[in-house]
């Protein structure tokens, strides 16, 4: 008899443990999908792309060098107008603000296109020429209804 209760004890061990497991902890399709974090950059500009001009790569070129990026800055965003370079670790997003927090989205160097008004982070040496050039950390399409 003590085998007997051993195993019912154990059977309703096992029930219980299920039904408490049931809908408590998020699984995969609970859980909300997290919008990308940009990276850190030691300055921004906020504009329109004013010209993109895309790279075309000759014989094994390993440059990383997908093209460049003409942003003239708003009137929000002061400063000079600055040519980016555009490489294969440049984080390229589009915002989209909708009603609450904005999310990111990426997106591909070929999704650019002028007169968009797009954030641009950068870091690391500003070659001294008109205009100003820099390599981009990042580039975010901003949403026009934001």
């Amino acid at each position: 008899m003590t085998a007997r209760r051993t195993l019912v004890a154990a059977l309703v061990a096992l029930a219980v443990a299920g039904v408490a497991g049931c809908g408590v902890l998020p699984g995969p399709a609970d859980t909300e999908p997290t919008s990308p974090s940009l990276p850190r950059s030691e300055g921004t500009i906020t504009g329109p792309l004013v010209d993109i001009r895309r790279v075309k790569p000759i014989g094994d070129s390993t440059t990383g060098l997908l093209g460049t990026v003409l942003i003239e800055p708003s009137r929000s965003s002061p400063g000079l107008a600055m040519v980016f370079d555009i490489t294969d670790r440049t984080v390229l997003y589009d915002e989209y603000a909708g009603l609450g927090e904005s999310e990111l989205s990426e997106i591909s160097f070929s999704d650019l296109t002028t007169c968009e008004v797009a954030q641009v982070g950068y870091s690391g040496p500003i070659r001294e020429s008109y205009p100003a050039q820099a390599t981009a950390d990042y580039v975010v399409l901003q949403d026009p209804g934001s």
